[in-house]
């Protein structure tokens, strides 16, 4: 097992500090979550996650995977650490998350890169992709689908969730992140369309209360990040 280097330069904790203040910033000030940070948002969100990936992860061994979307990395670090995958090549669209994760989330087995998942052009690379609550939230999902479809090895597999909406296609959703959510009907046709559906699972929660954010608020405040009353 490769040895993780987590000792962090001064510059580099600001950095993530930083970064991990405007996400609670965001949650306080707008009740919104779009990036997930661990331990950073409410218990059964986090478990959602971190499930997926601890699942997810008895898949890769020795094998080559795209975390398409990989946002802070966790997922990342958890199939290179804990899954012993091969390669993971972790990418997002958003810079300052990307650099975020190949800082808190460092690993020698993990290659983190600033990608599309619309437009990415990997081709018969990959043994697993893994893209976890990231196609709602895409223009063009079929894009996603068909890039996924060339990037797999021919023998490859793509893990992919996704809400389930009680309406067929809900091009309205609650949460204002998402472009489009299906129900499971859809989906199903949607994936089939560019992928063989192999497998289907389905992952249950409850909705958790909303948590009291009055400390949160004053040390945003005291970090000149809280929202200022107009």
């Amino acid at each position: 097992m490769p040895q993780v280097d987590q000792q962090l330069s001064l510059e580099e904790e600001l950095f993530c500090t930083r970064y991990e203040l405007e996400i609670l910033s965001g949650i306080v000030n707008f009740n919104m979550l779009e990036r997930w940070v661990p331990g950073f948002c409410n218990p059964q969100t986090n478990k959602e996650h971190v499930y997926r990936y601890n699942w997810v992860k008895d898949f890769v061994k020795d094998k080559k995977v795209l975390d398409l979307a990989c946002g802070t990395g966790y997922g990342s670090f958890t199939m290179a650490e804990k899954g012993n995958a091969a390669q993971v090549v972790a990418c997002d669209i958003d810079e300052k998350t990307v650099k975020y994760a190949s800082i808190r989330n460092r690993h020698p087995n993990i290659l983190f890169r600033v990608n599309n998942a619309e437009t990415f052009t990997f081709e018969n690379e990959f043994d697993i992709i893994t893209s976890f609550e990231t196609i709602e939230h895409l223009n063009k999902p079929e894009a996603f689908l068909k890039n996924a479809n060339r990037a797999l090895r021919s023998d490859g597999t793509l893990f992919v969730s996704t809400p389930i909406s009680a309406e067929v296609e809900n091009h309205a959703p609650a949460n204002t992140y998402h472009m489009v959510e299906w129900g499971f009907k859809r989906f199903r046709e949607l994936v089939s369309e560019h992928l063989q559906v192999e497998e289907i699972y389905l992952q249950l929660s409850s909705v958790p209360p909303k948590p009291d954010s009055r400390l949160l608020s004053r040390v945003l405040r005291k970090a000149g990040l809280a929202r200022q009353a107009s």
